[in-house]
């Protein structure tokens, strides 16, 4: 290793043990900026430096002021007063108190022999290769704008002037890559025109929460605490800010980054137009899948503000009765009651689910996010009971859908009591599997390891009280690799061998949950919410070839692909799930899995002007192109490949939490008198 390297990883091993600041300290702090810290360096240098140290006490460096423990002492009793059902925020009247945790559980498996290590290497040299690729396109024809159309070769906004979507999402994945020129050309760009100041137009609160500002904060992190990233990424919170009004707990769905001053009367009408566009709801997914940004943004700048206002949302959330755990996708924001009767892990669902265990994870467990955990192992139990089907004929295990019957025509609160006593209005389940919930997979075995892997659990070097897994997390686990399989099929069963957006079941050779254990419940068709999921002709067993048939294209006799969603976005949620199963199980399949997938990308999505396109019709070869490379394909989707293919110390699991658009913040601890 060159000096230069060996210089960079002491920063950020100083870097590291620097977050063992006092709150005093922290807010005082002034953070040096760096410019490109992988100057023609391997991105061997970044696995040393992400591993972690143990400080050389194993103590906290933190000292507390007298009042700060008399105060900690009454919120104590306070919560004690109000009984331990309630809800509490992680800052309840301090700057943050918790901090990251250097060690990590030792690698104790096997060691791949030296030709297999080779291997793996170099296919993660041509995953480098395909960012490149990509990268060079847009850099050559878009850069500075949202998104990239490889075939025309232009960009795409989603405003009028756009925010560089592309540019700020990519930014981790450059440094993850050891990819020097890009990244200082990315770095410039910030420098000189990243600008929130969009005038008379509003932007998506979800996607430039978890895009731009993970983004940034990820950056930041990974950079050696560069101040540029720091500072972009406290200007865009606090623009972000004012998508609350100060009474209500829920954002809008969009917010004007441009924003007038929060109380003024211009805010009120640019709070109250974008409610009216929304019809008065927001989605789970919209207002769940702020925390982990705005945690780790208090935790660094020491200021609470961004915390309480993402806790807010999941106070409300916690507020509300489930129906075994699940809450409807489309939530009001005036009375706080679910206002539609679907729920899903797909669209508009997902990253709710996700981010009620990532916020438990990222805190490494601490019993003040424990409610955290308890919506998110309901929810998992409501998943499994309602939400989970097996093919009698492949074999395939899926997530499907719900569709709440007479929601809206009774109360939330009625309509949940009504279930609970058996009376009516049953859940029906929805023969649909969406690739967006593919994400699902690798969430249960988080859930189930916490991101150990399992020979670090079996040899007691992980947090887990046993040496073992518990029965629920042995289920959890063993789930996660059945829906894992049928993800996969999703791609192996079509012609181009890549995924649909969706599949539908053929529902008549689906059974029962096998996780559905009321007895008065029955397994029931809907026809009220989707028609189209069990079209009246067209079913019966394909033809040789899997040629097209009236109402789909069928791919397996199980299930078919409606001609309207064959398309392909280059999503990243399958490839999540196997890097993550991979790091848990080392088993191969996950790995030669994902190289297969790869591959088929390479065949189809490679455009060789440069950048990938989507696809769309992935049953039919060759496969048209849909002229748009989205920012996740760079963001996520390669970064997974990446990570995948990769040794386990880059990125550890047990020291990183990832956010839904795979920016990775430390793992962080409570830190107690």
């Amino acid at each position: 290793m060159t000096s230069r390297a060996r210089n960079w990883v002491s920063t950020a091993r100083r870097r590291d043990s620097d977050d063992d600041l006092s709150v005093q300290e922290l807010s005082a702090l002034t953070i040096q900026g760096t410019d490109s810290p992988y100057a023609g360096e391997t991105d061997t240098v970044l696995a040393q430096a992400v591993r972690g140290t143990t400080d050389a006490t194993g103590k906290s460096r933190t000292s507390y002021p007298r009042g700060l423990l008399v105060l900690l002492y009454c919120v104590i009793i306070g919560t004690l007063l109000l009984g331990h059902h309630a809800y509490r925020y992680y800052f309840d009247a301090v700057t943050p108190l918790f901090e990251p945790d250097q060690q990590s559980a030792p690698n104790l498996l096997p060691d791949l022999s030296p030709q297999e290590q080779e291997l793996w290497l170099r296919r993660r040299d041509e995953v480098v290769g395909a960012f490149r690729h990509a990268w060079g396109g847009y850099r050559r024809d878009a850069f500075g704008s949202d998104e990239y159309a490889p075939v025309a070769r232009t960009g795409l906004n989603l405003s009028s002037r756009g925010l560089g979507y592309t540019i700020v999402d990519s930014l981790d994945t450059m440094l993850l890559m050891g990819l020097t020129a890009e990244y200082h050309d990315a770095r410039q760009w910030i420098t000189a025109h990243l600008d929130f100041d969009i005038a008379g137009e509003s932007v998506s609160v979800f996607e430039t929460n978890i895009r731009v500002l993970g983004g940034l904060l990820a950056a930041y992190h990974l950079s050696g605490k560069d101040q540029l990233y720091l500072e972009r990424a406290v200007d865009l919170a606090d623009r972000l800010l004012t998508a609350w009004t100060s009474t209500g707990p829920y954002p809008t769905a969009k917010v004007f980054l441009a924003r007038s001053p929060p109380g003024t009367a211009a805010h009120l009408l640019e709070w109250q137009t974008i409610n009216v566009q929304a019809k008065g709801q927001v989605s789970l997914a919209e207002v769940g899948s702020l925390q982990l940004e705005f945690a780790y943004l208090s935790h660094i700048t020491g200021d609470p503000k961004y915390h309480r206002r993402a806790q807010d949302v999941m106070r409300a959330l916690h507020a509300i009765p489930t129906l075994d755990g699940l809450l409807p996708t489309f939530v009001n924001v005036v009375d706080n009651t679910p206002s539609a009767g679907q729920v899903t892990a797909g669209a508009h669902g997902d990253s709710y689910f996700e981010y009620l265990l990532k916020q438990w994870i990222q805190t490494r467990g601490h019993p003040d996010q424990q409610a955290l955990r308890d919506m998110y192992d309901a929810s998992v139990e409501g998943i499994k009971r309602h939400m989970i089907r097996t093919s009698l004929t492949a074999g395939v295990t899926l997530v499907g859908e719900l569709w709440l019957p007479f929601l809206g025509r009774v109360p939330w609160k009625q309509y949940v009591n009504d279930y609970n006593r058996g009376v009516k209005n049953r859940p029906e389940f929805i023969p649909k599997a969406e690739h967006l919930a593919c994400f699902l997979p690798g969430l249960l075995a988080l859930g189930a390891t916490r991101g150990y892997s399992l020979a670090a659990i079996r040899a007691g070097h992980s947090r887990r009280t046993k040496p073992h897994l518990t029965p629920r997390d042995q289920e959890d686990l063993d789930l996660a690799e059945k829906l894992a399989y049928g993800c996969w099929k999703m791609y192996n069963s079509t012609a181009t061998g890549l995924a649909p957006e969706y599949i539908r079941f053929d529902y008549d050779r689906f059974g029962q949950s096998p996780y559905y254990t009321h007895t008065t419940g029955q397994d029931r068709h809907s026809t009220t919410a989707n028609d189209a999921s069990r079209p009246r002709t067209g079913w019966s067993a394909p033809a040789a070839g899997f040629g097209p048939q009236p109402k789909a294209w069928a791919i397996e006799a199980d299930y078919i692909v409606p001609p309207d969603h064959a398309y392909n976005l280059l999503r990243p949620e399958t490839v999540e799930t196997l890097f993550i199963l991979w790091r848990i199980t080392k088993k191969p399949q996950y790995r030669d899995w994902g190289w297969q997938i790869f591959r088929q990308f390479q065949t189809y999505s490679f455009f060789k002007g440069g950048g990938y396109t989507s696809l769309k019709d992935v049953t039919v070869v060759p496969p048209e192109r849909e002229d748009k490379m989205e920012t996740f394909f760079l963001a996520e989707t390669l970064k997974y490949f990446y990570l995948l293919f990769s040794p386990d110390d880059v990125l550890p699991l047990d020291q990183y939490v990832l956010n839904t658009e795979a920016h990775p913040f430390p793992i962080l601890d409570r830190v107690t008198p």
